[in-house]
């Protein structure tokens, strides 16, 4: 049997969040991620047994046989998701450490799944006028795979597209959350918080990708018509996010101390928590539709009123080479930044101290690439081809540049900052 000699007594650098640790650690005590070296059959200097990942030849767990250090220290020190530890040990580890918390946290997380995949199936709109009462007209996502094709002069491709994409993601994202609630029951998680925050997030995007391409509202002769998303929308949009929120509660009230003692940084936590105002700023801005602007009247018009129209890709139709690329390039880099807010989002909401990893600040810098891109877009290319008939109003594009330029300098400034000190993420 090796000794705690053999092992290296120099600190080792985890590969993954760049924490410290002691020669013999076999895990990061940081982020719980396996160290390089060759762990089997190690035993640390205080003769604890050491728990083994499995190896390549067994399915066996590896462990020193000497006394547990639950009965030595009176302690048990809590795992985090990203500890592996294989066989009947970690089914055993995991279920002990299982806490009421944890249970109403995968409780909460199972509904919230449900919630985004039941909703999704709901979503759509209806249009409402608080000057004139209208008969009810609702379009689902149903209404781009049939009703958006039956005039000579729709548009429907882009609407089309966009309910495809956002089917499928809702469903891959269920099947993941499927598996980590198969993997919770035989106890090689704790919690499955990240998957319900990656469903949610998937149907939020959806909502927003939806009325991005069929926003119809306007003013006519004092009328004001606005094409809003319907009751079950919103409904799916509350009740999801009073789940997702009771889940990450739970979740990190059960995690609290740990976080206190690894020296939690509540900056990290402050910038989280800004991304994810400003991702639903971004989400919602996105959902206002591909531009608004004013009509002027015609000589000799007689209408009470100017027209103010806000319009989707739907009810924007293309007639040049310019306008065409316009309507591609806004599309494109429209399911960009959502994609790229359901990554990040699901990275900064686990429950689990909000952790911002490299990958994630690499994530969330090119959020803001795109969101700024999105904002100029909206902005400049209106103005350029419109603005000789229309008045392009510019409050959402601005608001959008300036989201991405907050998002693109606080990730910056983090990703400087890490790269000074190797260590300050995991501080």
């Amino acid at each position: 049997m090796a000794t705690s000699s053999q092992v290296s007594e120099e600190s080792q650098k985890c590969s993954v969040c760049g924490e410290e640790n002691p020669g013999d650690a076999i895990y990061c005590k940081n982020c719980g991620t396996r160290l390089d070296h060759d762990v089997e059959n190690l035993t640390p200097a205080n003769g604890n047994p050491v728990i083994v990942g499995r190896s390549k030849d067994t399915s066996n767990v590896t462990m020193a046989t000497s006394e547990s250090p639950q009965k030595e220290t009176g302690e048990t020190t809590r795992l985090t998701p990203s500890v592996r530890i294989s066989g009947n040990r970690k089914y055993r580890t995991i279920k002990s450490q299982r806490q009421l918390t944890d249970t109403l946290s995968f409780v909460s997380s199972c509904l919230a799944i449900l919630t985004s995949l039941i909703f999704s199936f709901l979503i759509g709109t209806t249009v409402r006028s608080p000057d004139v009462e209208l008969a009810s007209q609702t379009n689902f996502i149903y209404f781009f795979f049939g009703g958006a094709y039956q005039g000579t002069e729709s548009n429907g491709v882009y609407g089309t597209i966009s309910v495809v994409l956002g089917l499928v993601a809702i469903l891959v994202s269920t099947i993941l959350s499927a598996r980590a609630v198969f993997q919770y029951f035989r106890c090689t998680t704790l919690s499955i918080t990240k998957n319900a925050v990656l469903s949610y997030f998937t149907y939020l995007s959806f909502v927003a990708l939806f009325m991005f391409n069929i926003s119809d509202s306007g003013n006519f002769t004092g009328t004001h018509l606005s094409t809003e998303i319907n009751g079950m929308t919103l409904a799916g949009i509350i009740v999801g996010a009073v789940l997702i929120s009771s889940s990450v509660i739970l979740d990190f009230i059960e995690n609290f101390k740990s976080y206190f003692k690894k020296r939690f940084s509540f900056v990290q936590t402050g910038f989280a928590i800004l991304f994810v105002i400003l991702s639903l700023c971004i989400l919602s801005f996105v959902s206002f539709g591909i531009m608004t602007f004013d009509m002027p009247l015609e000589a000799g018009e007689t209408m009470a009123e100017e027209i103010s129209l806000s319009v989707g890709l739907y009810y924007f139709t293309p007639n040049s080479l310019s306008t065409h690329l316009f309507a591609i390039s806004t599309f494109v880099f429209s399911v960009a930044a959502l994609v790229l807010i359901v990554l990040v989002a699901k990275d900064l909401l686990s429950g689990f101290g909000f952790a911002i990893e490299k990958r994630t600040l690499r994530l969330i810098l090119a959020l803001g690439v795109v969101t700024v891109y999105l904002g100029v877009s909206k902005m400049s290319f209106p103005i350029a081809l419109f603005s000789e008939v229309v008045n392009i109003h510019l409050a959402a594009p601005i608001l959008l540049l300036l989201f991405g330029c907050l998002i693109v300098g606080g990730a910056g400034a983090f990703r400087y900052l890490s790269e000074r000190e190797p260590s300050f993420l995991s501080r």
